[in-house]
This record gives C-alpha cells, structure tokens and sequence, in this order.
C-alpha cells in the first residue's frame, strides 16, 4: 500500500527538512486537489477541475542543484467538493494504544475543536442582518426533516461508540481531501466548517470553491447569520446540496441549491462521499474493535490509497462523462426542438418562475396553519349548532308551544349569531389578509383546503423521494455499476418498498381529491392556480416534473403565467436547464483534459531534468570510492525512473478525445529535450548555416508597372504590415514563384488563359446583404469564459501545437496584440485564427459542428494564384486543411493596394456563394480580387480530384459573391485584423457576422492576448 499524502507546505517543515538535497515540488493547478504523492524526493499537490487557466509560476522553496521547483496559483478558479459523514464508528470497549502515526489526511482534534469553541462564541453575539437568499419558513422545514441539519440529533449512540464517524471532504473526481473524526453527539457544524477552513488554507487567496453539503442551505444560512468563517472565505464560497439528498429539501431550497438547477456546477451530482463510503466499508467491521489510534492509522492509510487509484483513473472517468454528457444533451434538445419557445423567452419564464417561488409570500407560516385549522373545527361545529337550531325552530313553529320557549329559542338564535361575530372577529385577528393580502375575499374553506393540498403534497413529495431511492437500490447492480446488494438485504428492501407503497398510494388519491375540491370550490375571479393531480402510477409520477414543485397559494395578477399554465414551457425550462448544465460540463471537462495533459508534461520533463542530473552526479562519483551521498542519489535516480515510468504507462490511459495522443507524446519529446538542453548545453552541436546565393526574381503583377524583388538571407521570415517593407514582403512568397521550365504532374493554366478567365469570370456581384444572416452576439462572452490576467512581462516565446501545423508566438508578436496602436502581423492573424480553429473544434465546445465543417487558409495561400504557382505547390501548402472534405473555405486576405489591410472571403461550397469581409465596406478592391478567388477555388477543385478525393463543385458557372457589411465598421487604421478574427471565429461558431462593435476591440485584443499566453512557454 503507498504511503498517503501530506499536505504540509514548505514553512511548515523542520528545519532540516527544509534544506535536504531533495525536491520538494508543490504543484496548484485548476480545482480539486487531486494528487498528493511523497517518497522522500518529492511532494506534489495537484489541483484540478478549476474554471480558469494556470496564471503565474513562483518558487515555493529552495530547490538544490539539478533538481526543480515549480508552483502555480489560480486566478477566479472554482473547486467543487463533496461534505458529507461517513458511518466508521469506534467502540469505546475496544479501547486505545499510544499515538504511533502522524495522520496525512485526518485533521487534529485540537483544529476542530478549536473551530467549535470559535463557533460558539459568534453564536453568542448578535445575529448579522442579511438578506435571505430562500425564505426561512423553507429552511426550517428542511432543517428539521434531516438529522444532519441540527447538531443536537445524534444517530449513534455515544455511550458505546467514542467515535461516532467520519466526516469527509472529497473533490469532484471523488478523491478524498481531508477526513475528520466525529467523536461528539450528531454531525455538528464545527466538522464541516473545520474541513472547509482546512481547504482554504492550501488553495491561493483568489480561488472559489463550490462545497456540495446535505444541508447546505443550514449551513448557508448559519454562515449569514454568523461569523463563522472570514469574509476571505465566505466571499469566495459556493454552497450547494447534492443531487441525490437535493429533492428531499423543500423546493425554494432546491430553486437556489440544487445543483441541477444551479449556474456553474455542470453535471456534478457531489455524491463522491457515498462513492468513498462504498470503498472504506470493508473497513467497518475492522475499524470498529481495533484501538483507536489504529482505527485512525487504517483509515488514513485506506484513503491514500484510494486516492492514488482514483488518480490514475482520471482519463476513463473522463471519458465516461463525455459520453454521458451527449446522450444527455441530445434527450434536452429533442425536447427543445418540441418546445415553441426560444431559449430567450424559457429564460424569462424561468426568471419568472423563481422570482415567484422564492417569494415569501410563497410560504405561510406555521402558526397560521394550526390556527386555521381550529377555526375551522369551530366554524364546523357552528355550522353544526346552525342545523340544529333550525330544526327546533321548525318544531316550535309547527306545534302549540308555549311563548316562553319562542322567546327562549330567539335567545339562543341571538347568542349564536354572537358566536358566528366572534368567529369572524377572530378570523380577522389571525391577520390571514394581512399577512396574504391576495387571499382577501377566498372562501375560507378554499383557503384550508389549499393549505392542506400544499402540505400533503410536499408529505408526498418526501416518500415517494424515498421510494425512488429504493428502486434505485435495487437496480445498482444492473451493467455492474455497483455492487449487488445480496438476497437477503434484496428481499428486505422489496418487502420495504411494498410495505410504504400502499400509503403513498393512499396520500396521492387524498391529494387529488383536494384537487377536485378545489376546482368546485373555485372563483376565476380569485386568480388563485388550481394544482393538477398527481399519476397514481409511480413509474409516471417519477417522471412527472410536477411532483417537484409546491402548491401555489397567492393570486396571480392578471392571467396566469405560462410556466404555470403551460406543460410544454415546464419541459422547455427543464431542457433547456439540462443543455446549460451539459454545455458547464463540456467547459468543465475540456479544462481537466487540458490539466491533465499539461500536469503530464511538467511532472515529465522535471523528473527528466532530475535523471539527467543524478545520472551526470552518478558518473562522477563513479570515479571515487562509494558514499553515503552516492548511495543515496542513486536511490533517488531509481525511485524517480520507476516515477517517470509509472507516467508513461498512464500516457494511453490518460487520453481522450480532449486530450489526443499526439498531445502526450509532444510533451514527452518536449520534456527530454529540455531536460538535455538545460542541464548540458555547452554539448550541443554548433549550428551552421549555409546561405543561398540571392536570387533576383521579376514578378508579372496586372497593374501598371512591374515591380522586382530580391530574396536574400537577411529578410525576416515574416509579413509584418506595421512596417512598409514591400521587398521584403515579397520576397517571403518566393518559394511560391515557379520556374517556367519545371513541370507540374497536372500542368496549370497559361497565363493568357488565366486573363481570359477573369474576363469572364462567373461571379455574380450583389452588393447587399443577404436576406439570411445570422449575427454572433456571444463571442466575447465565450472568450470571457474562465480567463485569466495576462502575464508580464511578455518576453517569453509561446507556441501553438495543433495536430497539422505548429505556429510560434514571438515577443514581438505578443507586444504587437497588447499594443492597442499597432496593426496585426501575418503570425498574429494567421496564429489567432489557427487556434480559434482549434478551441471551437474541441468536442465540448457546442460550435464544433460548425466548426470542423470549416477549412481554414492562411494569408498566404492565395498569392499563390497571384504567382502561378503549381498544382504540387498548391497541394503541398493546403492539403493540411483537408478542403474536400469541408463545405465552408474561410480565406484571409492580405491586401497591400490601395493601402495595407487584412480582409477576409468566406465561401460557400454548396450554395456556391462568396460572403465577402471588409471592414471599410469598400467594394471596388473586390473587383480584382473575385477572380483570383475564383481561380484559387477552381485551383483546388482540380488538384484534389487528381489526388483521388472526390470533389465535385461546378466553378465556371452559378456563383454570386455578397459582403458581409455595407457599411464601414472601422474608423481607425489598426483594428482592420481584429475585426477579421471577429469574423472568422463567427463563422467558425455557424454565424455569418460578427456582433462585435469598434467599441469591443480593445477587450477583444485583450481577450485574444490572453488565450495566446496560455499557451506553452517555448
């Protein structure tokens, strides 16, 4: 069994530890901590599963020589993390044996019962005023219907067990954190306080963490009303309950709480405690007669353990929840599609919705309810005494009797009009209108009989919760998801099941009687929603959305709204709740891929830089008499050999369709060829360059005059328009000139053929927009999404690695994208454009469809018309983009005449169509540019049918070419590249423009500039 984790940091350790000849590594990625792994070399603390990226490197300790020490803070990250109590209890018989083991993942009883001494004393103090996010009627209900929601409930026994359980904290990938022994009566909050201050500690000052409770509305509630935590902490926490105990809370608590309706959660169910409870059981028996400083020893040990496995199973649980997230996603949109709303107008029925269920008015307070119900039962026996006095009043009537009884029975029909006065008077002091001023004028039995639906219904609501919970007890193991349950605890669990089914069943027919008296008792003029009936059938009343939400007793002014009233806007909401928590979990997934994969290759490349120097301190001691220290660095090299190999044999289990296998093997070609450069660069072999001798080429260009151009080995090996070197600008494209004697396998045309072409091209120009044109108005806010603050200074090299191209990012570059001033270069545009490419086709983005339908040109692929270039040239520089294959050609323009400018033309291979991008909305330059367009397309079309991929496009005939704009949406001389990036990143997300204004592009450079510097340093 591997030795479990430490979480201690580097002041914390002795002295001596501090300044040992090892490394000691502490790693803050984004999210849950993940991995803690120390074998005397090293310790490592891995954070995944945040929603921002890795911002800033400092140095945590010293490192000594050959070894690495890298560290990594957050930025706006999120942690999500599962609170719950575990059943590991102790018997106080067992007894205890001296304290033998330092706990890894426990923490000290002194820290918790120092954090319930401090919670005491702030209860003591006046309570804060706050603003209450769910009434408080509804968290009292929800804080007495569990036994965790207030400290004083106690499940165990504390008279035979001293340890009554475990209380622990685990992330969103169900790796323990930090455990905590309960040794008091009930699940106090001190635990869960203690392990969530505990976190906070190991995590950077600006980090968010979700913490997914039970009865996280209680907590969230004592945390208001209490200084419980810091406001460091409480300004940067999210609480929610879990997915499972979620519908067991009333439903304004699950309307805030729930994290299936909660923004930012994604497809966390944070049942990852149950998942380590089902783990640590064998345990129980074990634990619960052994001493209990053994018990501790076990548990900890146990948990390290299975956080080491769980570790090395992050990429299958990756792609588990990928594939869960598209069948899930597909059923949410099949209901959409359904649906005749917009998703804009279910948002606002959703707003409406919430608004109105979290109102107070919602919730009626207990005390009115009891006395409701004795008024009731008074009023009931009046009306009782009312027959009764009739009846006499018939008998003395009708018979002789004497004027003495008339004139008695006038006086009981005077003090029972009295009483009924009474009645009134009292009905008026329980201040019912005051309180619900919208209940004035209800018949009082409506009123009764509504409350009483209400409160049956969330009885209902309860059970057959439960129920559903047992059914799934059942099936767990159905596909081997769990364990089976055995037959005798099978048996218990049907016979259990139907036992409570008849009373449930019972309780759905009494509550669909209140339905139909309330709908005789009815006025429309009451404006109060009648509740519909629930299915007595509990496979349909589990999957009835009706069963989740609580019976509406306020009016509604004027008609009711369509959430309300319309069962296919209720679907819609649900849909469209579940497409917005499947789109958080694609984000959520993409990002841990990304960790995963980049953890990976730091993790490799120190472990290769730490070989390369114990193998180099080995040789040398090779050469004297063994040592101590020689001893010692050769255990170190072993241990870190069996690491690094342990890594390679994640590599395959660890990739995903996020996260290919050519990402991994970069980072393991990357990470031994910075480990040798590093450690012995005097080694490597001089570079020697042999100069071409000049060439002078003449270019034939249709303007009025030809212009020459020599390539020398001086010129940059790049377009840079902010600087007018037209020669040099040129000379780039020599390789792309041809040798009027070479010959190409298929030949091109002549260039009086090529005149003759663009004489008649086949281009149909109308210069208005088009009647279909879909505007992306979310670019920004998906670049927004999970960013981080740039780094400075900008001195680094970064480089983009995709699976066909790799495009390096010089400083220079990344001055030119903070310099608001400056125009953008070849590498910035054609760079920018490649990895809006690659972000937008990642599986768990929801413009891949679009994008991966799309092939993008570069800036230099249509000079090649302009130069006569060769079918293999062409082939050669654009068979990458696999172009027959994609329906839309995104190509952008380096224009130079009248003045530098960056375009773009976008073409439409089934509609045969040209959507043409100038932000100048300039058309007379187009004119010569329509017809190398079209005879780079037909170029293409060509080269590809000859190369055996079928691409059939007529290109002589049918074509039209439309702008994009047909005004200008430029004012200055700088932003023309930014505004083409705008537009091709709309086109990639399936949109014909952009809705971006000239007011957005500062935030849009600033934006693009930080996704450029997370990329990898190079």
């Amino acid at each position: 069994m591997r030795k479990p984790p430490s979480l201690r940091r580097t002041q914390d350790l002795p002295e001596h530890h501090r300044h040992k000849n090892r490394r000691l590594k502490l790693h803050y990625l984004q999210g849950s901590v993940h991995e803690f792994c120390r074998n005397d070399a090293r310790l490592a603390l891995v954070v995944f599963n945040s929603g921002a990226h890795l911002i800033k490197e400092e140095t945590f300790t010293s490192v000594p020589t050959g070894t690495s020490a890298t560290g990594a803070t957050l930025e706006r990250s999120r942690t999500h993390t599962k609170l719950a109590r575990g059943d590991p209890k102790h018997l106080t018989d067992a007894g205890d044996c001296p304290k033998f083991y330092d706990a890894e993942y426990f923490l000290s009883k002194e820290q918790v019962d120092s954090v319930g001494v401090r919670i005491d004393q702030a209860r003591k103090k006046r309570v804060k005023t706050r603003t209450a996010h769910v009434p408080d009627e509804a968290i009292d209900e929800c804080q007495s219907s569990h036994l965790a929601g207030s400290g004083s409930n106690s499940k165990t026994n504390m008279e035979t067990f001293d340890d009554g359980g475990v209380m622990a904290l685990v992330c969103r990938h169900n790796i323990p954190l930090f455990l905590a022994n309960i040794d008091t009566p009930g699940e106090q909050q001190k635990y869960g306080i203690a392990l969530i201050e505990h976190l906070f500690n190991h995590l950077p000052e600006n980090a968010t963490v979700a913490v997914i409770y039970d009865v996280a509305c209680v907590l969230d509630r004592s945390l208001d009303l209490y200084d419980l935590l810091p406001d460091s902490i409480t300004e940067r926490l999210m609480l929610a309950t879990s997915a499972m105990h979620a519908y067991v809370h009333q439903w304004a608590c699950q309307l805030v709480y729930n994290p299936r309706l909660r923004v930012g959660l994604g497809l966390t169910d944070g049942e990852g405690v149950e998942r380590l409870w089902s783990r640590l059981r064998k345990l129980i028996g074990v634990t619960r007669s052994s001493s209990r400083q053994k018990r501790l020893w076990m548990l900890d040990r146990q948990a390290g353990a299975i956080g080491q496995d769980l570790q090395e199973n992050l990429g299958d649980w990756i792609r588990c929840r990928l594939k869960a997230v598209g069948h899930r996603d597909s059923e949410a949109q099949t209901v959409l599609a359904k649906c005749s709303l917009s998703l804009d107008e279910l948002r606002e029925q959703w707003r409406l919705q919430r608004e109105a269920q979290l109102s107070i008015r919602a919730h009626h307070p207990v005390k009115l309810k009891k006395h409701l119900n004795s008024l009731l039962n008074l009023q009931g026996e009046l009306y009782s005494m009312d027959k009764s006095i009739e009846a006499t009043r018939m008998d003395v009537l009708t018979d002789a009797s004497p004027q003495a009884a008339v004139k008695f029975l006038e006086k009981v029909e005077r003090a029972h009009e009295i009483t009924k006065e009474t009645v009134e008077a009292l009905y008026a002091a329980l201040d019912v209108h005051e309180s619900f001023p919208e209940l004035e004028g209800v018949d009082l039995d409506f009123v009764r009989t509504l409350l009483m639906a209400r409160d049956l219904k969330i009885n209902i609501r309860k059970r057959a919760v439960g129920s559903f919970f047992e059914w799934d007890r059942l099936d767990q193991a159905t596909g081997g998801r769990h364990q089976a349950l055995g037959t005798k605890l099978h048996q218990a669990t049907r016979a259990a099941i139907k036992k409570r089914t008849p009373a449930l069943i019972n309780s759905i027919n009494k509550f669909n009687t209140y339905c139909a008296t309330l709908d005789r008792l009815h006025k429309p003029e009451w404006g109060i929603p009648i509740p519909e009936p629930l299915p007595t059938l509990l496979g349909e009343l589990r999957e009835d959305a009706l069963l989740m939400q609580d019976v509406w007793i306020t009016r509604t002014p004027g008609k009711l709204p369509r959430w309300l009233e319309d069962s296919k806007v209720r679907n819609g909401i649900r849909a469209m709740l579940k497409t917005d928590r499947c789109l958080e979990e694609r984000r959520r997934l993409g990002m841990e891929a990304d960790n995963l994969c980049r953890w990976f290759g730091r993790e490799l490349t120190a472990i290769e830089r730490a070989l390369v120097t114990a193998s180099s301190l080995s040789c040398h001691a090779a050469s004297s008499l063994p040592s101590a220290n020689s001893i010692q660095d050769y255990s170190i090299a072993l241990r870190l050999q069996q690491r690094k190999e342990t890594l390679l044999r994640l590599k395959p289990r660890w990739c995903s369709p996020l996260a290919s296998a050519a990402r991994f093997d970069s980072h393991v070609q990357l990470a031994a060829g910075i480990a040798l450069s590093a450690v012995s660069p005097v080694h490597a072999p001089p570079i020697s360059f042999t100069w071409i001798t000049p060439i002078l080429v003449t270019l034939a260009i249709e303007q009025e005059e030809d212009v020459s151009h020599a390539a020398t080995p001086h010129d940059p090996p790049r377009l840079d328009p902010v600087d007018d070197q037209s020669g040099a600008n040129e000379a780039l494209l020599a390789d792309l000139l041809v040798n009027e004697t070479e010959e190409d396998e298929g030949g091109r045309p002549s260039r009086g053929e090529e005149c003759k072409k663009r004489e008649s091209s086949p281009v149909d120009v109308l210069w208005a927009l088009p009647e279909v044109r879909r505007v992306d108005t979310g670019l920004l806010q998906r670049l927004r999404f999970q960013t981080f603050d740039e780094f400075k200074p900008l001195s680094q090299r970064r480089f983009l690695h995709l699976a066909t191209e790799r495009t390096f990012f010089e400083a220079t570059d990344l001055d030119i994208m903070a310099n608001p001033r400056r125009l953008l270069n070849d590498v910035c545009l054609n760079g920018i454009a490649s990895l809006l490419h690659g972000l937008f086709s990642q599986p768990s983005d929801p413009a891949e469809p679009h994008s991966t339908q799309c092939a993008l040109f570069t800036t230099f692929h249509l000079p090649m018309i302009r130069y006569h270039a060769v079918d293999s040239e062409i082939w050669r520089r654009t068979s990458r983009t696999e172009f027959w294959r994609k329906r839309i050609w995104i190509l952008p323009i380096h224009r130079k005449r009248p003045a530098l400018h960056w375009v773009l033309c976008c073409v439409s291979l089934d509609t045969r169509e040209l959507f043409l991008f100038d932000s100048f909305a300039c058309p007379d330059p187009w004119m010569d540019e329509i017809p190398e367009i079209m005879r780079l397309i037909e170029r293409l079309v060509m080269v590809a049918n000859r190369k055996g991929y079928e691409l059939h496009v007529v290109t002589d005939e049918g074509w039209t070419a439309r702008p994009m704009v047909v005004e200008a949406q430029q004012t200055n001389g700088t932003d023309c590249g930014l505004w083409v990036l705008a537009t091709i990143a709309a086109w990639l997300r399936g949109f014909h423009a952009t809705g971006v204004s000239e007011g957005d592009m500062e935030e849009l450079r600033r934006l693009l500039l930080r996704h450029l510097l997370v990329l990898p340093i190079s």
